[in-house]
């Protein structure tokens, strides 16, 4: 059976304020972030409860519907987060660019990045995310394994190399 990977961008709203280590301030680096994370054990909330913004809530809703569709949050500082693995993070404060990782970087954030997705050959990832998000995926190494199985708008930096794009209205 078919099954549809949806990658969905976190959003800055956040039920919970972060803890100061967990707010990335410049000159922190990828290696400080991650150990951040592991030292950091209180205030654990389920992600479809940490991010109230009102795009992401609304997609997360929309996958829930659909037995066959599995719910991914591609977050600036934590990585690619699988939603029915039932895992639980703290809140943070982070964003692609100065006050965040770069692209480069994004899959070597605490919770990794595409490796994580667990694909059949028939199984389609969606992913329509603001173009930093989608750059960040398009860097991360294990793409290449994904690529033919990828829907993305045409236009996007995935566009060209995707599987399955779509021609967007602009």
């Amino acid at each position: 059976m078919m099954a549809i990977h949806v990658l969905i961008p976190c959003s800055k709203t956040k039920s919970v304020e972060p803890v100061q280590e967990l707010i990335w301030k410049e000159g922190v680096s990828i290696k400080n972030w991650v150990s951040s994370w592991k030292n950091i054990n209180y205030d654990l909330v389920e992600p479809e409860e940490l991010y109230t913004g009102r795009a992401t809530k609304n997609q997360l809703q929309l996958i829930q519907d659909h037995n066959d569709t599995f719910s991914y949050i591609i977050s600036a500082g934590a990585g690619l987060i699988s939603i029915k693995e039932g895992k639980r993070l703290p809140s943070y404060e982070a964003t692609f660019g100065k006050q965040g990782p770069s692209e480069d970087d994004w899959f070597r954030l605490p919770f990794g990045g595409l490796s994580n997705i667990q694909i059949n050959e028939d199984d389609l990832i969606v992913a329509f995310a603001p173009p930093r998000y989608l750059k960040a995926i398009s860097k991360d190494p294990w793409i290449d394994h994904l690529w033919k199985n990828i829907v993305a708008s045409e236009s996007s930096c995935l566009g060209s190399n995707c599987g399955y794009p779509v021609k967007i209205h602009p």
